[in-house]
């Protein structure tokens, strides 16, 4: 397999092995089919592959080695992307049988009318790993775009899966996009407000004194999370569980990270009731990590 990758640490190690947790519990749920302990991928591997190595060691996917030494799947499905074109080329060749494809957000946003008739192959999924290592509010489709279409690709299968988001926190709140964090407040002031987020509000009043005194970390989590709430409660999908790290050793890139394990909610339930519901959790502490 593959050497060490260089930007391994023992703060990512963590967060991968949530990671593997996260997806037990979306194996070990009721809207499963088929093989039940393979997983349906899609994800950010990087040249190192660290998530589809240490998935394969756990038994979600299994590779046979060839004679090339690349990689043939057996056992679950693999839908990667990288925008590298060395690496895109190296992750081309070695994995033989999975879909390697370049830009994340063009492939998505190109090609919405295939993937949701099911003519392109690709939902639905047990796990969707965006791990980026560049500025989020930067990307060529904005990624409460690409969120909403992951949802309704999602739910045409009613099938729970876990989604994890990891993105680097940059050097100046500055770098970020004119427009990004200022939609970001407004999502979580317009919650303030909201009488269907009470709960929020009262959890929020209680920690915080205002907006404007809360940590760029905490605005880029919870704001995002509320987005990505809008888009599940809509689908039709519930939160059960969820986690949020901010992480990075010394003279390594600040990261943040978010976890969520949606459950696909079959029976009629208001969807402001499951969205109060949803949005209180995302004041749960963010963990820094040591």
């Amino acid at each position: 397999m593959p050497e060490q990758y260089i930007r391994n640490s023992s703060h990512k190690n963590k967060i991968r092995d949530r990671w593997v947790e996260y997806i037990k519990l979306v194996l070990d749920g009721e809207n499963r089919g088929g093989d039940e302990r393979a997983i349906t991928i899609i994800t950010f591997p990087a040249q190192g592959m660290q998530d589809l190595l240490l998935f394969a060691e756990k038994g979600f996917l299994e590779f046979r080695d060839t004679e090339t030494e690349d990689y043939f799947l057996t056992k679950g499905k693999i839908v990667c992307f990288e925008k590298s074109s060395i690496i895109w080329l190296y992750l081309k060749k070695k994995l033989v049988n999975a879909t390697v494809e370049r830009n994340f957000e063009k492939y998505i946003s190109n090609n919405v009318k295939g993937i949701a008739k099911g003519s392109i192959n690709i939902f639905p999924v047990d796990c969707i790993n965006l791990d980026y290592d560049g500025n989020i509010s930067k990307n060529e489709v904005s990624i409460s775009i690409i969120i909403k279409h992951l949802f309704s690709f999602q739910v045409k299968h009613k099938k729970d899966f876990c989604l994890f988001l990891t993105w680097p926190k940059p050097h100046e709140e500055a770098h970020d996009e004119p427009d990004y964090l200022n939609n970001l407040k407004r999502i979580i002031r317009n919650n303030l407000s909201d009488p269907n987020t009470q709960d929020f509000a009262q959890l929020f009043n209680e920690k915080y004194e205002s907006i404007e005194n809360t940590a760029y970390e905490f605005i880029s989590i919870v704001g995002l999370s509320k987005q990505i709430l809008k888009e599940s409660t809509s689908h039709g999908f519930q939160l059960q569980n969820n986690e949020f790290f901010f992480y990075g050793e010394e003279g390594r890139q600040p990261m943040m990270s978010v976890l969520y394990y949606f459950k696909f909610i079959d029976e009629e339930k208001p969807q402001h009731q499951i969205y109060s519901e949803d949005v209180a959790r995302t004041l749960i502490r963010i963990q820094t990590l040591d």
